[in-house]
């Protein structure tokens, strides 16, 4: 079985990630200041949707790197429009971060729906005796 993964958005600190609404004004992050800022997707649907019916033609296994919920929303609307042709509950198809903060329940279903697996990554931070930790998950 062959693989393929792209890029559906960019980062949640750098201001790239595709959300469903706007950043807000509490964008201070690392010298980032656009609360504006909500729709950076780095693949269109039709785009998503190509990738996924090719990878499905061949029996190959697809992925996509989402932050924001945006970007998840779209890339499921794509592997739903393919599942509806070429069955891909089998294929393992997955979602690379798909960051569980920024899914809605609709999204954990629709997931399900596709037996999707999601590869997630995440942080949270600890501070102890005046010092920030960074734990990370996966």
């Amino acid at each position: 079985m062959g693989s393929l993964k792209t890029i559906a958005d960019g980062g949640i600190l750098i201001g790239t990630a595709y959300l469903r609404e706007p950043y807000g004004p509490n964008t201070r992050i690392i010298r980032f200041y656009r609360p504006y800022l909500s729709r950076r997707a780095l693949r269109t649907q039709e785009n998503l949707f190509e990738m996924a019916k090719t990878a499905a033609e061949l029996g190959w296994q697809m992925t996509a790197h989402t932050t924001g919920g945006g970007a998840t929303d779209v890339l499921l609307d794509a592997y739903e429009n393919v599942n509806r042709t070429i069955p891909i509950r089998d294929r393992r198809f997955t979602v690379t971060h798909g960051t569980s903060r920024m899914r809605k329940p609709a999204s954990v279903r629709r997931s399900s729906a596709l037996s999707m697996m999601s590869s997630r990554f995440g942080f949270t931070s600890t501070v102890r005796r005046s010092r920030t930790y960074l734990v990370l998950s996966g």
